[in-house]
């Protein structure tokens, strides 16, 4: 059982091989269509002749192109080399194996293998990185992944991901990259909330930055041509918003000493003036170390007598130090008003360091 299929020698059988060489050769048969095939045949020969692919002056030393190939199997299997040289994949594994190793080879084959590209060639690819870079920096910007497929012509960016994970670790082809980077340079400094021919709803923009935090992307700004952050361009914005907070408690608590010891202000007036409840303005006053006393003085207006508060004796030292800080506050515009808090004794609980986050930002 098995082995070759053997054809009937019939010619008017059904199975007979006819239009084949076989039928022409080993068969005899000289029907239209066997001749048809032979002739094709002899011209398809005559061709690869004229073309210098088969005949016996074609044959030249193939050391350099075994060398080749033997150095590309310890990168790539043997179906890959295959498609690099033209060769079959069978063919290349009894090379590498040494099954059969070819003194000579034809010359068209010897150039087909020398001129094969090595796919680790650094000017045909580029990283993985740097094109999910320029996908998710345009989403931090707002711009959704479904809208760039669809500026890039392709159905989803299925480079981005492996077996349904997000992934940044390979390559993509140089042609690949180019239209990404064409439309990023484009509208890579346009928000999707301004830009001129497509309206982006609200929901979506907010998705894509999502998408783009999440996976630790910043807008295209933030990096140079070749994916790398710039030192220094990240901007924290929650961050930025609780150092504003702090700022501005930091300046509250300044106009608060300033109005009790340059305006001589009572609690109530400072409250009212301020819009600040009367108990936060005297925890404020408390914090910094004051005390008062009320003493009966003369009206200048009707001479009447009214109540005053004034620092008491033990305070005054205290006093003059949050006088002498408060003139830095009032004469330097580029004066740190938290700093100058600090300096006061105030606000420094752990919830307003800030300067740990900011260097790791940086």
């Amino acid at each position: 059982m098995g082995g070759k299929r053997r054809y009937p020698a019939d010619p008017t059988h059904p199975d007979f091989p006819h239009g084949t060489l076989h039928g022409y050769n080993f068969y005899g048969c000289r029907c239209d269509r066997c001749r048809t095939a032979v002739a094709r045949a002899k011209k398809r020969s005559q061709y690869r002749r004229d073309m210098g692919r088969i005949g016996p002056t074609d044959l030249v030393d193939a050391t350099a192109a075994l060398a080749k190939i033997r150095t590309l199997a310890e990168r790539y299997s043997y179906v890959q080399i295959g498609r690099m040289t033209g060769l079959s994949g069978r063919y290349v594994g009894q090379i590498v194996t040494g099954d059969h190793v070819p003194a000579k080879m034809t010359a068209a084959k010897v150039r087909s293998i020398m001129a094969a590209e090595d796919p680790d060639r650094d000017d045909r690819y580029v990283p993985l990185s740097l094109y999910a870079q320029r996908v998710y920096s345009l989403c931090a910007m707002g711009y959704p992944i479904a809208w760039i497929a669809e500026q890039l012509g392709v159905a989803n960016i299925s480079v981005l991901y492996d077996t349904g994970k997000h992934r940044t670790q390979g390559r993509v082809f140089l042609t690949t990259f180019q239209p990404l980077d064409a439309l990023y340079q484009r509208i890579g400094h346009i928000p999707a909330e301004r830009h001129p021919a497509h309206a982006f709803k609200s929901h979506a923009i907010s998705i894509a930055k999502t998408a783009a935090r999440k996976r630790g992307y910043h807008p295209p700004l933030c990096y140079d041509d070749y994916g790398n952050l710039i030192p220094g361009s990240v901007r924290n914005e929650t961050l930025e918003a609780r150092m504003a907070a702090r700022d501005r408690l930091a300046r509250e608590r300044l106009d608060v000493l300033r109005r009790t010891l340059r305006a001589e202000e009572s609690a109530n007036i400072i409250a009212n003036r301020t819009g600040l409840h009367i108990k936060k303005v005297e925890r404020i006053r408390k914090e910094a170390g004051l005390r008062f006393k009320s003493v009966t003085v003369r009206s200048a207006l009707d001479d009447a007598a009214v109540a005053k508060l004034v620092v008491r004796p033990e305070c005054r030292e205290r006093a003059a130090e949050i006088l002498s800080i408060l003139d830095e506050y009032e004469t330097d515009p580029l004066a740190d008003p938290f700093e100058l808090a600090r300096r006061l004794g105030l606000m420094h609980a752990d919830r307003y360091d800030f300067d740990r986050a900011a260097k790791d930002v940086a």
